[in-house]
């Protein structure tokens, strides 16, 4: 009877000679060799020059450029978005917006992280929206061990079918860092009616802007029937905005 010890490992019981020749073909022939071509010959899925098939010889692999390859991958000048979780959520919880009991809709909502924060006080629902498919797929994820009603939806905002996905009302709209974006990607008529559109379903709208764009969203929100309730500045110099309907 064979027993397994470990991954890919089975322990015969000792017998024979012949049965440890035996035995022996069970055991997987690893040589430090090829643990470090393993290593340094692995496919590189980040950023920095990748090993060539060369560096698989011992005496021509030191440790320093799998080191400096390291540093490299996880330096912050290759991370993709700019600031840190806790700046983007710098504001939210001391601007004095009651989350509790509101149903949310977050535009642009990113991986799901700063509403999985909202999250925590007890909104009724949150409805969150982004462009990129994987932000989408990972909100999705962490709102699986989360009890409020939730719904993720991957959707270019200047798409048709915005307005079968979105609600007629929501008591919150966040618009956290998303407004340059819109005007970038659709256009400055688009993105102003769009804003519109959105802002219209909703009671506060919570909005981070950065500096000097401001003026363009207020004007637009203005007009629809709301003003700004309470203004903070985040350490990256960003404004956050409240704006309820008068």
């Amino acid at each position: 009877m064979c027993r397994f010890v470990g991954p890919g490992v089975r322990q015969l019981p000792e017998t024979s000679s012949q049965d440890a020749v035996i035995r022996s073909s069970f055991l997987p022939r690893l040589r430090l060799q090829d643990v470090l071509d393993s290593v340094v010959c692995a496919p590189a899925t980040g950023p920095g020059p990748r090993p060539s098939a060369q560096s698989s010889s011992v005496k021509e692999t030191s440790p320093a450029p799998l080191l400096e390859n390291n540093d490299l991958w996880w330096s912050n000048k290759q991370k993709r978005f700019k600031g840190t979780w806790d700046d983007r959520l710098d504001g939210l919880f001391s601007a004095e917006v009651d989350y509790a009991g509101k149903s949310i809709l977050d535009v642009g909502c990113n991986m799901g992280v700063v509403a999985y924060e909202i999250s925590k006080l007890g909104p009724s629902s949150i409805h969150g929206i982004d462009i990129l498919k994987p932000h989408i797929e990972t909100a999705r994820m962490i709102f699986l061990g989360c009890p409020v009603q939730s719904r993720f939806d991957c959707l270019d905002l200047g798409s048709r079918k915005l307005q079968n996905v979105l609600q007629p009302q929501y008591d919150i709209v966040m618009l956290l860092a998303v407004y340059h974006h819109m005007q970038w990607s659709l256009g400055a008529d688009k993105a102003r009616s769009v804003l519109s559109d959105i802002a219209r379903r909703a009671q506060t709208i919570v909005a981070r802007v950065p500096p000097g764009k401001d003026k363009e969203m207020i004007a637009v929100l203005s007009d629809v029937g709301f003003s700004i309730k309470s203004n903070h500045t985040s350490p990256l110099g960003s404004h956050l905005m409240v704006l309820a309907k008068h």
